[in-house]
């Protein structure tokens, strides 16, 4: 009689459990259906796939707080830019630049199918939003990735180096060229590291087993050439990698810090400052063409005849409704360069243009002139004829089977400059001058 008390106890004490149990798990449910998108914040991570010969910044994580909606963001994937509109298949306001981190505000609904290279592109009107600019864009050319651009690989197949200088004591300056870009202490000889910090050498030359691990790691021969173009000058020196001394200096900053690279003062003449105004290449071929590019000499231009084109005021909004105030021209083979001082609603915006036609009228090349964080422009545009024909800005065709170029617009303190061929499609060249700084 105890063991059956005690099993039909032991019965109503399970099913009481049960039901506590239930009761829990609807309570809760309930609460789920009436509590915002969390009451505790979320973290949200959106994983990517690494494309195969990409490199891609992965989604960022999202936190959800309390009483907020998940915002959604997406980068633009074109490398021209993407216009947005007043409306889908409206009138085009602007253009955002390719990589932009976009706010998708509203899904339309309203799809669309266009052709891009022989590709069917499907997808959607979105509304977006960057800062305080709005439009609708064909979600077609977004994604959930941003691509990180690897400057140090070859762009256009076109390694191009600086030459700089370097004082060793109290010598003359010495003409260097640095081979660290992007590299600094990746595969550095871990020998010269070491004595270079027992002896705290500010100057060191590389040699024998130590410059062949060196050179083996930037995959240069000791055969190949290098080969250096004074474009001021109009002057084309080749020599062999092999008769160059390989030279690691000490940074700006001291210590540890090394650029390494050749020691070309014997090669080029340093007797005056154009050895500054050179470019270098090391291989088997040399990509330099001689004798075609030429210092823009600025001369001033009626405002009335510029053409007028879509120009980028504010934040990304295009328009061709705008005053030129002030106007420079430069004409070479068929090229009409401007730069010019526009004005847009009414005074409210002023933006520096540069800008390349073609003989027919197409455009070329096209950028604002500003100051950023890490440039500033080598000539700003005012009505001082003399400063507009400083030997600052170049052009012509500076390499082999290669659209004419344009560089030397900028002096920049943090990174390195490009050079912009004269082509919508061909990407810039990005130089390899090793700032530290």
């Amino acid at each position: 009689m105890a063991v059956a008390i005690s099993i039909n106890v032991r019965k109503h004490y399970q099913t009481l459990l049960l039901l506590i149990a239930l009761l829990s798990f609807y309570s809760c449910k309930e609460n789920l259906k009436s509590t915002s998108l969390s009451d505790q914040p979320i973290e949200i991570k959106i994983d990517s796939t690494r494309s195969k010969n990409d490199a891609v910044i992965k989604s960022e994580i999202i936190t959800v707080n309390k009483d907020e909606v998940l915002e959604v963001y997406k980068f633009v994937n074109a490398p021209s830019g993407l216009n947005f509109r007043d409306k889908p298949n409206g009138e085009i306001l602007g253009t955002f630049p390719n990589n932009l981190r976009l706010k998708i505000i509203v899904n339309t609904g309203i799809e669309k199918t266009i052709k891009d290279k022989g590709l069917l592109i499907k997808g959607e009107w979105v509304q977006v939003s960057m800062g305080n600019t709005e439009g609708f864009v064909f979600d077609g050319f977004l994604s959930n990735e941003a691509i990180d651009i690897d400057y140090n690989n070859r762009i256009n197949d076109l390694s191009i180096l600086t030459i700089n200088g370097y004082e060793i004591g109290d010598q003359a300056i010495t003409a260097f060229i640095s081979l660290t870009d992007g590299y600094w202490n990746n595969k550095f000889p871990k020998t010269q590291s070491e004595d270079v910090k027992k002896n705290q050498l500010k100057v060191y030359y590389l040699k024998g087993r130590e410059r062949a691990q060196f050179l083996a790691n930037r995959e240069i021969k000791e055969s190949d050439n290098l080969y250096l173009y004074n474009y001021e000058i109009d002057k084309l020196i080749i020599t062999k990698v092999i008769d160059i001394p390989l030279l690691s200096h000490e940074s700006i900053y001291g210590g540890p810090d090394y650029l390494t690279g050749f020691d070309v003062k014997g090669i080029i003449d340093t007797s005056d400052n154009s050895f500054y105004n050179s470019f270098a290449s090391i291989g088997k071929e040399n990509p330099f063409e001689t004798g075609k590019v030429q210092t823009i000499r600025w001369q001033s231009f009626n405002v009335n005849q510029i053409p007028t084109i879509q120009l980028s005021y504010g934040s990304f909004y295009k328009t061709s409704n705008y005053e030129v105030e002030l106007a420079y021209q430069y004409y070479q083979n068929g090229r009409n360069y401007y730069y010019t001082r526009n004005s847009f609603e009414n005074g409210q915006f002023i933006v520096d243009y540069i800008f390349v036609m073609s003989k027919d009228d197409k455009l070329l090349f096209l950028t604002q002139i500003k100051d950023t964080e890490s440039s500033s422009p080598s000539i700003y545009l005012n009505d001082n004829i003399n400063d507009m024909k400083q030997s600052i800005h170049f052009t012509g065709s500076l390499f082999k089977n290669k659209p004419p170029v344009i560089f030397g617009l900028y002096y920049t303190s943090f990174g390195c400059p490009f050079i912009d061929f004269l082509s919508t499609t061909d990407p810039s060249v990005y130089l390899q001058c090793d700032n530290r700084h």
